[in-house]
């Protein structure tokens, strides 16, 4: 091998080991919290998906200082397949929140998971579970022990926004700021 192919691949693998570093560094400083949800949206709500279906939602919230790009997190509902679904290339600003549907329809804002959380699921309690790309849980809530949360169109987040506080809310707000 000639002098200077070797350095190009050395400086190949150093480069990519620094930019591995970088990735891998995101993926754990992830601020994502998961910051509302509705388990059992009816026809009686106003709250649709882009075809008009009253689909479950989970909306989640950037609670930290930078942006985060969400196709280094995964949503599911089963702690045994942590990575069922890969977010899309959504960036979350600061304070900002990310609306998801259930459902496995595809619509122009790509906003849907590929599936629906459950409220009656009796032997195994049902999770709404984010993790990052090598599957540690960045934020998890089991709703099956908390009778207000799997109310027919009822909202339970946390409130405030992103805090450690959760109540059932007086008026569900999918992809905007909860009550205080």
């Amino acid at each position: 091998m000639k002098k200077g192919t070797c350095f190009i691949a050395i400086a190949g693998i150093s480069c990519l080991a620094f930019l591995s570093g970088c990735s891998n560094e995101e993926e754990e400083n992830i601020s994502i919290v998961i910051n509302e949800f509705m388990v059992r949206n009816s026809n009686n709500t106003t709250f649709i998906d882009c075809l008009g279906n009253h689909e479950d939602w989970v909306e989640l919230y950037n609670n930290g200082s930078e942006g985060v790009v969400m196709s280094n997190v995964y949503i599911s509902d089963k702690p045994d397949n942590l990575l069922k679904t890969r977010l899309h290339d959504t960036i979350i600003p600061p304070g900002g929140h990310y609306l998801l549907w259930g459902g496995d329809v595809t619509c122009e804002h790509n906003d849907h998971i590929g599936f629906n959380f459950s409220a009656t699921d009796t032997v195994q309690p049902e999770q709404i579970i984010i993790s990052n790309g090598k599957g540690v849980i960045i934020d998890s809530y089991s709703y099956m022990d908390v009778p207000q949360a799997c109310e027919q169109d009822k909202s339970y987040g946390r409130s405030p926004d992103g805090s450690n506080t959760w109540k059932q809310q007086n008026a569900p707000s999918p992809g905007s700021a909860n009550e205080n």
